[in-house]
């Protein structure tokens, strides 16, 4: 407790010794980016596997998790200790020196450092896993007396890609660089007991649409990954259902019920019709309808798990 006049000195000193089992983390394979200010507490993390799962679902992006895993090669950039030489030739701490941390991967190649780049240049927390599915991050108090763990606070830096050689792969890095006080003051860890690599960020769903409207009636295909690949075959059940598409209004932002979605065989597409009797339907011929799949909750509630819809706007016909 504090009190007037009294030195803060040498009160919180910790014995030395060791038990058998210590904390000693292996090689760092991935990465976690948590929400702001976000701290998993007890109830959460015993129940890990299922907080982080649902928390890669969150239909707000504030909300969510980014994983990334495989990392390679890491490199370890760190700062060393600050020392001021004095001039009687002694030296005296200044401060510890940031933690650098550098990674390569390869899965998910070009496609993935796009999708990282976006998160440059941004306030960001993050978590890490070693070999051992160790969750490292820090212990932040959630009130008095009560903790739980937080992402780190660091800059991070998906780098540019470096191309072949022809010794060498391409190169897709990200940097990682913070202060040693989280994660030595103040440690927070949590030993999961599941991969911790099983926990992978959603993949885009791109919504095009195929032939012209007519009235109130639209056509859109539905593609996967940097090949565009049409999920219509692996999804046509799961996707013909209203409850898992939303129409709004592109001038008002008005919702728009919709009648149907039917699965069309030969476009590989869904036909999807608007309500033309809901008062937020576009009364003009070609106004503009923004079509889009339901939230990641949804979508895996429906076993169309690992993705999110990205907009489309389109004519209504």
């Amino acid at each position: 407790m504090p009190e007037l006049n009294k030195a803060a000195c040498a009160i919180n000193l910790m014995n030395t010794g060791t038990g058998e089992c210590v904390i000693d983390p292996k090689l760092i394979r991935g990465a976690i980016r948590t929400p702001k200010g976000k701290i998993f507490n007890a109830t959460e993390l015993l129940a890990l596997q299922v907080t982080l799962a649902a928390a890669r679902l969150a239909a707000l992006k504030s909300n969510r998790i980014f994983p990334i895993d495989g990392f390679t090669t890491p490199t370890d950039n760190s700062e060393e200790t600050v020392f001021q030489t004095m001039g009687d030739g002694s030296q005296v701490p200044v401060r510890d020196g940031h933690y650098r941390w550098l990674f390569q991967y390869q899965k998910g190649g070009l496609c993935k450092s796009i999708a990282l780049r976006s998160h440059n240049f941004q306030d960001t927390e993050w978590l890490f896993f070693d070999d051992n599915n160790l969750l490292i991050g820090y212990r932040r108090q959630i009130t008095p007396g009560v903790y739980g763990l937080a992402g780190i606070p660091l800059v991070f830096h998906a780098m540019p890609w470096k191309m072949a050689t022809g010794s060498e792969v391409s190169a897709y890095r990200v940097m990682f660089d913070f202060e040693a006080k989280y994660i030595n003051d103040y440690l927070g860890f949590v030993q999961a007991d599941f991969p911790l690599s099983e926990i992978q960020g959603l993949q885009n769903l791109v919504l095009r649409q195929t032939g012209a409207s007519a009235a109130g009636v639209i056509k859109i295909q539905v593609l996967a990954g940097c090949d565009y690949a049409n999920q219509y075959d692996l999804y046509n059940t799961e996707l013909a259902a209203v409850g898992l598409w939303t129409a709004i209004n592109a001038a008002t932002g008005n919702a728009i019920s919709l009648t149907s979605v039917v699965a069309d065989p030969n476009a590989k597409a869904f036909t999807i019709t608007l309500t033309a009797a809901d008062p937020d339907y576009p009364a003009i011929a070609g106004g503009l309808v923004t079509l889009n799949l339901a939230d990641p909750a949804a979508l895996d509630a429906a076993d169309v798990s690992g993705y999110e819809g990205i907009p489309v706007t389109v004519q209504r016909g």
